[in-house]
């Protein structure tokens, strides 16, 4: 079965440094991946190669949309195949809710799913700019949400909201996956990265790590990422690992 996302040989330079190297990495359907590192690790470059928005023509390697090389690709192929949300949106109008969702095209049913998936649906008919900072995040993400794409890549998307809206986002995203989707996120708070299928950590401009969280969110790793020590624990009703950072080193 061909790769939905697949990065071959990724450089991406920034005038003559290099801020990621010969990045290789596969992305699979059916599967939540958590993108860690510390600040300049290459994390948002990394996102926006996948997403086509980061031209590699000047750069090196490819970037294959489910087995096309995306430079040969329209822009409207990718937007049927893939939604990206960056890590600050925003409009210079008020918009409202329903009308920014609808700037995604959504079925009825895609449009309810996602007012619900971010319980939007008391703030439906005000504008962008009289929401909160983490009311108008949950709308940015409900737009799209609403696209239902088969790949969804997300930069820092749980930043700002409630732990609450935390929580429904990612339960939304395992949700998605169950179903078949492609999903990759920003975490930068570890405890969530561990809630992810997959781990991937970016640091010294290439990737450190690469496999689940139990895999990847050690005590070595994440001293060497953050210069942090870490408690590792596990959530007493799944066993899930909660890794929790306790002081800088």
């Amino acid at each position: 079965m061909t790769s939905p996302l697949l990065a071959q040989n990724i450089t991406v330079r920034r005038g003559t440094r290099a801020i990621m190297r010969e990045v290789n990495l596969e992305f699979k359907a059916g599967e939540v991946t958590a993108i860690i590192g510390a600040n300049g690790a290459g994390k948002s470059t990394l996102l926006a190669a996948l997403a086509g928005l980061r031209s590699l023509q000047h750069n090196e390697g490819s970037v294959l949309l489910e087995g096309k090389d995306m430079q040969t690709l329209s822009k409207a192929v990718i937007a049927t195949k893939l939604a990206f949300l960056p890590a600050h949106s925003s409009v210079p109008f008020p918009l409202t809710v329903r009308e920014l969702i609808a700037l995604a095209e959504p079925s009825q049913t895609a449009y309810l799913e996602a007012l619900a998936a971010m319980e939007l649906e008391p703030l439906e008919e005000k504008a962008i700019t009289q929401l909160s900072t983490g009311e108008a995040k949950r709308a940015w993400l409900a737009m799209t949400l609403s696209r239902n794409t088969p790949i969804l890549l997300l930069d820092e998307p749980l930043a700002g909201l409630d732990p609450r809206y935390q929580m429904r986002l990612l339960e939304t995203l395992q949700t998605r996956a169950s179903n078949g989707a492609c999903i990759v996120f920003i975490a930068h708070d570890i405890p969530y990265a561990a809630r992810a299928n997959r781990v991937i950590a970016l640091g010294e401009n290439k990737v450190m790590a690469d496999g689940t969280p139990l895999e990847v969110l050690n005590s070595s790793l994440l001293r060497e990422l953050y210069g942090v020590e870490v408690w590792l624990g596990t959530e007493p009703s799944t066993g899930a690992l909660v890794p929790l950072p306790t002081r800088a080193v």
